[in-house]
């Protein structure tokens, strides 16, 4: 598969179903990160926000936290990976969701994607390749 610049490869959440070998270019291992701002607990805070107001709206704020917004996403980028390297075997090896996102960062990347099945049936037992994917897997983390 050819991706150009921004293009996301799988999103972190997708069912990991496949596996995916980079042959050039360049990509990221992305992580969507989701926070809440800490909770404002002391008054003289809430004035500096607020300007000057009074003590029963302040405490008001206070109690029903009416100022927290909702949980915010921030992306946080883990690692690039480039030709020969390896994403999604983890999360189809665990049987889970993909917990990462992987984007193209160069003009343009190619990978081979391979169904999940399909790759380990092909790498079977054979314990050299086992050792070298569990060696790039702790590479890339």
């Amino acid at each position: 598969m050819t991706y150009k610049r921004n293009f996301q490869v799988y999103n972190q959440g997708d069912r990991a179903d496949k596996v995916f070998i980079v042959k050039s270019g360049e990509f990221e291992i992305i992580r969507i990160a989701k926070y809440r701002p800490k909770r404002i607990t002391d008054d003289s805070k809430v004035r500096l926000l607020l300007g000057p107001t009074n003590r029963t709206s302040i405490k008001a704020i206070l109690k029903n936290e009416a100022h927290i917004p909702n949980a915010k996403r921030q992306e946080v980028r883990l690692s690039a990976i480039r030709a020969g390297q390896c994403v999604g075997i983890e999360d189809a090896l665990n049987n889970r969701n993909y917990t990462t996102s992987v984007r193209c960062t160069s003009s343009t990347g190619q990978c081979y994607m391979l169904k999940a099945n399909e790759f380990f049936v092909k790498i079977g037992k054979d314990d050299r390749s086992w050792k070298m994917i569990t060696d790039s897997l702790y590479v890339n983390d």
